[in-house]
């Protein structure tokens, strides 16, 4: 994989710097959530190959589409419950696994885990950037289905360069605040606030700038907790499989609807 080499290297290199006991607890950490994504993709294979390639194969690709979403989130609840339920002994199992193993494997493999969880960033990120760029081209034609008379705004300079902004600064908070990835909990805790704080100032501003002139966007701020809720649901899908790819996409489109349903409190006001 173009890049892998050396981002083995870096994170080898951050792994040397910590604590044995920090790498066993927060090893067990990413090794949960990988084991996590595995199954999660092993159910739906199995049950997309049994169902939808057997069964429904004759139906429509609507039909089809739908059936593969609800396999999707399904494998993912499930999985989710049993992990919900069961957290404490995966996590002292692997634990123990690591504390096992000799200090050497558990680096190389920490090392591995750490590169993963560099290019599962990247990734969301990326789509996040991707959505982000085409908004306008996708939002505009749920505009000329849902409301084709209504006027809308083109700004497409001005948000690629706000969403170069915003992953500049995602980048180096990142950066800055990597050394609470190896706190238990804390790093979690970040991580989803740090996925949805980009989510949300970028595809905010992707709906808003096609709905509302400038002045008026500084008017939704009393919507704000409708904003970051909605932003911290779609940002949740992040980790689920499959539907992360498309989850920015999700994000925009709700975003797009629930502030067009505010247009006409914010402009008359």
């Amino acid at each position: 994989m173009l890049f892998w080499d050396d981002i083995i290297h870096i994170s080898s290199t951050l792994v040397e710097l910590v604590p044995f006991s920090f790498l066993k607890t927060n090893g067990a950490m990413f090794f949960s959530l990988f084991l996590y994504m595995q199954v999660v993709l092993l159910s739906f294979a199995i049950f997309h190959a049994f169902i939808l390639n057997l069964y429904m194969a004759q139906d429509s690709e609507l039909k089809n589409g739908f059936i593969t979403l609800t396999l999707v989130v399904g494998s993912a609840f499930f999985w989710a419950v049993i992990w919900f339920f069961n957290a404490g002994a995966i996590h002292t199992q692997l634990e123990k696994l690591l504390t096992w193993l000799p200090f050497e494997t558990v680096e190389v493999a920490i090392s591995y885990m750490l590169g993963f969880y560099f290019i599962y960033n990247m990734i969301i990120v990326t789509m996040i950037m991707v959505t982000s760029f085409f908004s306008s081209d996708f939002l505009m034609r749920v505009r000329e289905r849902e409301f084709p008379y209504d006027t809308v705004y083109e700004n497409k300079k001005r948000i690629f360069r706000y969403t170069f902004r915003d992953v500049a600064i995602f980048v180096i908070i990142s950066i800055i605040a990597f050394p609470l990835l190896f706190i238990p909990v804390i790093n979690f805790i970040f991580q989803i606030a740090l996925w949805v704080w980009l989510a949300k100032d970028t595809l905010f501003y992707d709906a808003a700038s096609m709905l509302y002139k400038k002045p008026q966007i500084k008017k939704l701020s009393r919507y704000a907790f409708s904003i970051w809720l909605l932003t911290m649901v779609g940002s949740l899908f992040n980790f689920i499989p499959v539907i992360n790819l498309f989850a920015p996409f999700f994000s925009e489109i709700a975003m797009f609807a629930y502030l067009k349903s505010k247009r006409d409190e914010v402009v008359d006001v």
